[in-house]
């Protein structure tokens, strides 16, 4: 096996396979991981996600069927036929097969960290001197990109991540600085990383679907160009200097949770007095973002007998306890045209006012 990143303790491996597809499962997966070896490649590795070719997993006929999605076989093997993937669990390790794609391996990785008392939410978080720890809780497309960029200009700020965040049943947070996805309006956040690389967007039409297919299908045909369709996924390595991204685990100390309000003419914010409330939020806001791969989990967790209130539980649970330790919780409201622009301003007012 070849070793490719570290996440904290978790180490990514890549098994044999041929050269193409070593080659892309590399490129696809440094789209997710880039700049983490920075961070991460401190710890010792006790778990593994081990990635293998598709083509290599056997074809059997001892499988549970859930007709036109899933086969999950005796061995605890599920394979999708929905994302064209398969995993096998074990006590220390993850087995994925795949035929390229890599997308689904923060699913794979919350199960080993759940095992560890820690879950992903989908929020942004900073750290203030690196000991406070601030975690912003939101669906996608509130402003929490910008709010960062214009945040870790403070000398005494620095970030744990921009989209996935890790919260421990102790309080801690933990830092996953996955890409950011940059779109159009964010080139005035990162002026002399456009400049550099000379990027151009393009406007073909506002559906996602089309947008994926076509980065795919150039993927296939081997064609490259600077032109973007949807996003453009940018580690923060490549964006900030190193010592504006935390790396150790930090207290989590206070919680905001972001949400549009079409009632509210200017941004107001309230203390909310109750961790259960902050946990409800945090778990309907992943499941959100997270729908697409979470038709494999369910049909995993259906053949094992595990139904969703099973599922959701310890990750529950882990937040539950994680929030009960902070010292404020606060909602803030956003009025719905709020520019991200202008969401990020006022919101660096209430976070970080005194704060240079």
């Amino acid at each position: 096996m070849e070793f490719l990143y570290q996440i904290h303790n978790i180490g990514i491996y890549i098994d044999n396979g041929s050269l193409d597809w070593k080659k892309k499962i590399k490129g696809n997966i440094k789209e997710q991981f880039d700049g983490f070896e920075i961070y991460h490649g401190v710890r010792d590795i006790e778990y593994k996600l081990i990635m293998k070719d598709m083509d290599s997993i056997e074809k059997r006929t001892d499988a549970v069927v859930v007709p036109e999605c899933s086969y999950f076989y005796e061995d605890g093997i599920m394979r999708s036929r929905y994302l064209n993937i398969a995993y096998q669990i074990w006590d220390k390790a993850v087995i994925m097969w795949t035929s390229g794609e890599t997308w689904y391996t923060p699913y794979l990785l919350e199960i080993m960290f759940e095992k560890q008392g820690i879950t992903f939410v989908h929020g942004a978080s900073i750290a203030v001197d690196q000991t406070t720890g601030k975690l912003l809780l939101a669906f996608g497309g509130i402003g929490k990109t910008c709010f960062i960029a214009n945040a870790v200009k403070k000398n005494r700020v620095t970030m744990l991540g921009d989209d996935l965040i890790l919260v421990s049943r102790t309080g801690e947070l933990y830092s996953y600085p996955r890409p950011f996805c940059l779109y159009e309006y964010h080139k005035a956040l990162f002026p002399q990383y456009f400049k550099k690389h000379k990027v151009k967007y393009v406007h073909i039409e506002n559906n996602m679907y089309v947008k994926r297919g076509i980065r795919k299908l150039k993927k296939i045909l081997k064609i490259h160009d600077r032109n973007v369709y949807s996003f453009l996924p940018v580690s923060p390595a490549r964006l900030f200097p190193k010592n504006k991204i935390q790396i150790e685990p930090i207290k989590l100390n206070d919680i905001y949770i972001l949400r549009r309000n079409q009632k509210v003419k200017t941004l107001i914010i309230s203390e909310l007095n109750s961790a259960e409330q902050a946990a409800n939020f945090a778990i309907d806001v992943i499941l959100h973002e997270w729908d697409i791969g979470l038709k494999v989990i369910l049909n995993y967790h259906a053949q094992k007998f595990v139904n969703i209130v099973d599922y959701i539980k310890p990750r529950y649970e882990i937040l539950q306890s994680a929030f009960g330790h902070v010292s404020a919780i606060n909602c803030v409201d956003i009025p719905e045209k709020l520019s991200a622009t202008d969401v990020s301003r006022e919101l660096n007012k209430i976070i970080l006012g005194g704060v240079d």
